[in-house]
């Protein structure tokens, strides 16, 4: 392996929002092909990510950032020296703010890009423990319902 191996989220279950739950190793330590590197929650359910390649794990996600599928988790890299921008987004939109960020804790990434899309008051949502995608299309439905 000559350039670093990106590791990309891939669809774990019939959900679309992921948590990113712990490091299992630390950042930049070296792994071995098949190594259990990080772990991922949807739906209450943990995975496992493993590393698909052997080197040196360096992650582009930290423990409560929301991940898309197909969203870079972490890279393998050859040697120990890494360039983590090289693989950072660089639109500053691309970054979800965790789910423990005081404001919009309740809100799952694709929940809150839907709401503020919509312009959707979050007062409503305010009873809610948790609210997904599916609650806020949910709303949608229901007030377009009412408009008709």
């Amino acid at each position: 392996m000559s350039e670093p191996v990106e590791i990309k989220l891939e669809r774990l279950s019939v959900n679309d929002e992921y948590t990113f739950v712990e490091r299992l190793v630390e950042d930049g330590v070296e792994v071995a092909a098949g190594a259990t590197i990080a772990s991922i929650e949807s739906a209450k359910t943990v995975f496992e990510i493993e590393a698909p390649v052997a080197g040196f794990v360096f992650f582009l996600k930290a423990p409560r950032d929301q991940v898309a599928v197909g969203e870079r988790i972490a890279v393998i890299s050859p040697v120990k020296e890494f360039d983590k921008a090289r693989f950072s987004p660089t639109d500053p939109r691309a970054h979800t703010p965790p789910v423990d960020d005081p404001i919009y804790a309740k809100f799952t990434a694709r929940a809150l890009e839907l709401v503020k899309g919509k312009r959707i008051e979050l007062e409503y949502f305010r009873d809610f423990d948790a609210v997904t995608s599916a609650d806020v299309e949910a709303y949608l439905s229901r007030e377009t319902s009412r408009a008709e």
